[in-house]
């Protein structure tokens, strides 16, 4: 985006989703814990997640939010729902924004920008300290869904809190049906990926409070028991998928922890896709290859928490195609002499891939990992913080990794949870021990017999974050 860059129609779409991202709770009312003022601290938690990337959707939608402030011909009129039928603000919410910022519409955009312009700078802050708010359901979408139906079902039945056979009708229903009406299918991917979520969310809030989540009708267990006891069910199904022995990660021929050559944020995105061929010559490679390569990228950005969108990559690798034309020795600088074999057809495959990706018609069914294995990329794509971990080789001999790895993710109440999450999502998704050792090899780690680590480190470091918290409070 440009200072010259004018406001779209769908720029104002964005800012309504931007704001109501935080705003508005599952129920689809304005949460309580929300305040226009923290808008910045509940945002960050989105967009500065460590598995979030500048390709992610909500980023992207928050630079069109802002496009769309830049607008000077705007009037309440055109804005609030109170005199229009498409409105990007209710009346509740225009009236905060008068109390807060200003009478007028100028001033208004002047205080949202204002605070959408310091999500980037703003120091996170835990559960205790400020509540979830709206984003509870963008971070955690499978218990968005899950309480969301809840909260439809009990109020339905007239309850405050639902039998036990009703949860379990519930659960079934809303976590463990394959063929759901919206929303992703309940195959192997979304449970694992969920299960993940809610161990990241058991080590991030101590109490259904924290989570922001509604108190009346809430299930008599609480919501993060309840949530405990969904992630069970997730389990057990997961336990009863069959791959037959199939591998659902490549071997580990060779590990590349970091991306080759220098960085330029004008085509990270392009780089990053290039990574997807594992350093094999970009411009002496199949179409099989690249097939494989587009796939990958396709279900990398397709993951089930955090989607991406694929144009601003595209947008890289034009970018990059064109710069060719004026620095011919821009791709080896960025991509390394290790991708190019000759140095001839890299721009013309660049070129395929950018047009591949542009397909308006892809296949909507992305492959299984039956079919198409995890690669390293893809997993330090979709696991950055077990990706960090990795790149100090760890072993599995070693037995310091829950200290070393909260102090290095402090303040450890924000910095540990996702990484537990990741830990938990990994172990769901590769039930074999062997496809754990090396999707940990791909990631750096060195030995056998990871399993038992990870799960060790998913209740040690969760241990750590409490015992921590209880030290801080006595």
């Amino acid at each position: 985006m440009t200072d010259l860059d004018p406001p779209r129609p769908e720029d104002f779409s964005a800012l309504l989703n931007v704001i109501s991202s935080c705003r508005l709770g599952v129920d689809g009312r304005i949460s309580p814990a929300f305040r226009l003022a923290d808008f910045p601290l509940h945002f960050a938690r989105i967009i500065r997640h460590p598995r979030s990337r500048a390709a992610i959707y909500d980023r992207v939608e928050l630079q069109s939010a802002l496009r769309a402030l830049t607008s000077t011909d705007e009037s309440w009129m055109n804005l609030s729902d109170e005199y229009g039928d498409n409105p990007t603000f209710d009346s509740e919410f225009e009236q905060e924004l008068k109390e807060t910022f200003g009478a007028s519409v100028d001033q208004a955009f002047a205080g949202l920008t204002e605070l959408l312009s310091r999500v980037d700078n703003t120091t996170l802050v835990d559960a205790t300290r400020l509540p979830y708010a709206g984003e509870f359901g963008r971070l955690f979408p499978a218990f968005r869904e899950l309480t969301a139906t809840w909260l439809h079902r009990s109020g339905k039945q007239g309850k405050a809190e639902a039998s036990e056979s009703l949860s379990a009708e519930i659960i079934n229903t809303a976590v463990l049906t394959e063929d759901v009406r919206s929303g992703y299918p309940r195959d192997h991917d979304w449970l694992a990926t969920s299960v993940g979520s809610f161990f990241e969310l058991r080590a991030l809030a101590r109490s259904s409070e924290e989570l922001g989540l509604p108190t009346t009708g809430c299930p008599g267990t609480g919501w993060l028991n309840w949530f405990g006891t969904a992630t069970s069910a997730m389990t057990r199904k997961l336990q009863t998928t069959s791959f037959i022995d199939s591998p659902l990660v490549t071997r580990p021929e060779r590990v590349s922890t970091a991306l080759p050559g220098e960085t330029d944020p004008r085509y990270g995105n392009a780089v990053l896709l290039v990574s997807a061929f594992e350093q094999q010559p970009i411009d002496d490679t199949s179409a099989e290859c690249m097939d494989d390569a587009v796939l990958r990228v396709r279900r990398a950005f397709s993951h089930r928490r955090f989607e991406h969108e694929i144009a601003p990559a595209i947008e890289h690798l034009e970018a990059l195609v064109a710069e060719f034309e004026n620095d011919a020795d821009i791709l080896i600088r960025l991509l390394g002499e290790g991708v190019l074999s000759s140095g001839t057809g890299a721009v013309d495959v660049l070129a395929d891939l950018a047009a591949n990706l542009s397909d308006p018609y892809p296949n909507p069914i992305l492959p299984s990992l039956t079919e198409l294995p995890l690669n390293g990329w893809e997993l330090r794509f979709r696991f950055p913080g077990i990706a960090s971990f990795g790149k100090g080789s760890p072993d599995v001999s070693e037995s310091t990794h829950t200290a070393d790895l909260a102090s290095m993710h402090e303040p450890c109440r924000i910095g540990l949870p996702p990484l537990i999450g990741e830990f938990a999502e990994l172990l769901a998704l590769l039930p074999n021990e062997v496809d754990i050792d090396g999707a940990m090899a791909h990631l750096g780690a060195t030995g056998t017999g990871w399993r038992p680590i990870l799960e060790h480190l998913v209740t040690d470091l969760t241990a750590h974050i409490w015992a921590h918290e209880e030290e801080r409070h006595q």
